[in-house]
């Protein structure tokens, strides 16, 4: 008798959990990224903000491209990186990830957005410059030096625990873009 109790109750917080994916409000954009052993991690996006980076990260996020794609840059305290498709092929010690993209670039838009824990921002060969393209970063700090130099376009609204938790070769098994579905009149 105690065995099942435990067991239904078990089978409740399971189901409780199952229902607290986060559901984009009315208008929003948001990303779910599936990690692989770990859960999801749920990015808001910040179109007004960053109309083209957002726009070029969700058509990728669309066609597909990030599915398979490893964490290839964990620094504590710092930031945890993706986004080169070479992950998929190369081992996760390659020196060379890091250097690849999707070949859709993206031009540079410097907003007022800051670095704080859990945005997200697109990675860049050099500050400031037009090199943006498919790889991003998630801040797992508040590392404002970094502030105008790199375009933030979202924020994790759920799952920074997983984030936290993320290690090299990690895999974004699926990504999706979910919206708010818009108030009916």
């Amino acid at each position: 008798m105690r065995s099942r109790f435990f067991f239904v109750v078990f089978a409740l917080m399971l189901a409780a959990l199952a229902i607290a994916a986060y559901k984009p409000k009315t208008g929003e954009t948001v990303i779910k990224m599936s990690i692989n052993n770990k859960g999801d991690i749920y990015i808001k996006m910040f179109p007004k903000d960053s109309p083209k980076t957002v726009a070029n990260f969700a058509s990728l996020v669309k066609k597909g491209f990030y599915n398979g794609i490893k964490f290839h840059r964990i620094e504590p305290n710092f930031v945890v990186q993706a986004g080169d498709p070479m992950s998929k092929k190369l081992p996760i010690s390659d020196p060379s990830l890091g250097s690849h993209g999707s070949d859709t670039p993206v031009t540079f838009e410097n907003n007022k957005l800051t670095h704080k824990t859990g945005t997200i921002a697109m990675a860049l060969t050099a500050p400031k410059s037009n090199t943006g393209d498919s790889q991003f970063f998630v801040n797992l700090s508040d590392n404002d030096f970094l502030n105008g130099n790199y375009c933030v376009f979202g924020k994790v609204v759920d799952g920074m625990k997983i984030v936290e938790k993320l290690k090299k070769g990690d895999v974004i098994t699926k990504a999706v873009v979910l919206k708010g579905a818009a108030k009916k009149k």
